[in-house]
């Protein structure tokens, strides 16, 4: 029985309101808890398999619950916010439920103008669905939320509970590929570069085998023909990229123009580059920039350090740290959240037809045999790092120029960021990275189409955006089964990207907004979990008063 007013998480999370009805419950859950073990039993091959989804990803929990969390804070449809105050409040949160995929409950730091988000960010720390975690919004070029929390059990530099702030970097994975379009558009803004361009006119080897007619416009929305590199007579084997070829670029460079392109005809259909969109960027820039820079030191000299020199604070958010320069930074890793919870709570309701969504994503995993198969094989990993979340902790990990998957930021520098060259007009705080035409040419041109690798049908823009609202019409809601209902309305007319384990880089060029949220509690929420669901409702509510 749920108490009025209220969702709850799950079907074992039950508020009951009549102390009669205890004994009924008691011997539903006794029922419930033989019919987990059957189950765990019965589901014990598909934990197998979960050889690469849990190290990785943790199931977020599926429904928003509204009601008073300890305290009496109560989560509200509407504020008032007219004026607001930038001064630090911290707030100590105590969990509202036994049991969680992360910590227990934690600390939340800092201002926010629209007092539902803040509620909503503790939330989160209530319900025990975090570790560390940051909020940054900016609004018409101002701060308007700046936000982080951490639990007890949130690690720093290898240490339990060790000075997480706002200034600690995490990876963002793929909300890194934002800063791949930024880069593109100031090529673009400089006349280096034009998005129609074949990419072959500036890296003629990248032609042969079937791709000299794509373009830098393709590349950004994921139809660049090398999702992964299979080898030249082939469609379905894989020549896996390793960490030495990054490292050394032109190995990798090689075995990418080598490929043949994939899918063979692009058609209605794309394959996500979730792991290669960098390399080619990369590969790009390196032949057009007059000074033949990379990627990473490109975004070091051309965005962070320039803004970081005008507004007197350090903008941090790093294609590749050089080693000896890893000891001026904090570092929180992305942790996997208990495996238990995530097959007894998540797995095995959604297994059941509790949760739609997640449901959804489980058959796509283990039943699809096409692009998600060749995606997460595109990288190898050493050992004894096997998955990429692993590696990108490493001293190696941190210092290798891998923006697609594995930049590390924090929410300040990335909220800052998105609003200078992606919410604006191309300038802020007196830094002026590109013009407002090229920030809009950026924006437009949207495609859209079904992407073999995600599931998903998704618009691109030429500078490599996504326009979310493209998701929601009509004719897409069959394809896009894994967004929540209340997806449509969480996103509105954001644009950007997200990363696995939950982080997220929007921005609302209608209103002037930057988003940014960057978690290191790994959870299955890169584009439809609860915890940024719930934060972008109440942003959405406090923006339409």
């Amino acid at each position: 029985i749920v108490r009025r007013g209220a969702l709850s998480s799950t079907p074992c999370q039950i508020a009951m309101i009549s102390s009669s009805k205890r004994k009924v419950y008691h011997k539903l859950q006794t029922k419930s808890l033989l019919c987990l073990l059957i189950s765990l039993i019965k589901v014990s091959n598909i934990v197998r398999s979960f050889a690469f989804v849990p190290k990785s990803l943790s199931f977020g929990v599926p429904s928003l619950t509204r009601g008073r969390r300890k305290g009496g804070t109560k989560l509200s449809a509407k504020d008032t916010s007219s004026s607001f105050s930038e001064e630090s409040l911290t707030t100590r949160i105590s969990p509202t439920t036994r049991f969680g995929p992360f910590g227990s409950g934690g600390t939340v730091v800092g201002f926010s103008k629209y007092p539902g988000v803040r509620r909503a960010f503790e939330e989160n720390f209530a319900q025990r669905l975090e570790l560390g975690s940051q909020l940054v919004v900016y609004k018409e070029g101002q701060k308007v939320v700046d936000l982080y929390g951490f639990a007890p059990e949130t690690i720093v530099d290898g240490k339990t509970n060790n000075n997480y702030d706002g200034d600690t970097l995490q990876v963002v994975a793929s909300s890194g590929k934002n800063m791949e379009a930024i880069a593109v558009a100031m090529l673009v803004d400089r006349g280096l570069v034009r998005y129609e361009d074949p990419v072959q006119k500036h890296w003629p080897e990248f032609g042969a085998n079937g791709k000299s007619q794509i373009t830098i416009a393709d590349v950004m929305r994921h139809a660049g023909g090398v999702p992964f590199v299979l080898e030249s007579s082939s469609q379905t084997t894989t020549i896996p990229i390793t960490t030495r070829d990054i490292l050394e670029v032109i190995p990798m460079e090689k075995k990418i123009c080598n490929a043949p392109k994939h899918p063979p005809t692009m058609g209605s259909s794309v394959c996500y580059h979730a792991f290669t969109r960098g390399f080619l960027v990369n590969g790009i820039l390196r032949r057009v920039d007059p000074s033949g820079r990379s990627l990473g030191r490109f975004l070091k000299e051309e965005v962070t350090d320039p803004l970081s020199k005008q507004t007197n604070e350090p903008v941090k958010f790093f294609c590749g740290i050089p080693t000896e320069d890893q000891a001026d930074h904090t570092f929180a890793p992305l942790t996997i959240g208990s495996k238990l919870y995530t097959l007894v709570v998540q797995v095995l309701p959604a297994l059941l037809g509790f949760n739609p969504q997640l449901a959804a994503y489980l058959r796509w995993i283990f039943l699809r045999k096409d692009g998600f198969r060749g995606v997460a094989r595109a990288v190898v990993f050493p050992y004894p790092t096997p998955t990429l979340l692993d590696y990108a902790s490493t001293p190696e990990g941190r210092s290798i120029e891998f923006s697609s998957a594995a930049m590390h930021a924090n929410a300040r520098s990335m909220a800052q960021i998105n609003a200078l060259a992606m919410a604006g007009d191309g300038s802020l705080n007196g830094v002026n990275l590109l013009g407002a035409k090229s920030v809009e040419a950026s924006m437009g041109g949207v495609q859209t189409a079904n992407d073999s690798a995600t599931g998903l049908t998704l618009g691109f823009t030429r500078g490599g955006y996504c326009r979310f609202s493209e998701s929601f019409r009509s004719e897409h809601v069959r394809d896009n089964a894994l967004f929540h209902p209340d997806d449509e309305t969480a996103y509105g007319n954001f644009v950007g990207w997200g990363g696995v384990g939950g982080s997220l880089s929007l921005v609302d060029r209608k209103r002037n907004i930057s988003f940014a949220y960057c978690p290191n509690g790994s959870g299955f929420d890169a584009l439809w979990g609860i915890r940024t669901r719930r934060i972008l409702l109440e942003l959405q509510r406090a923006l339409a008063e």
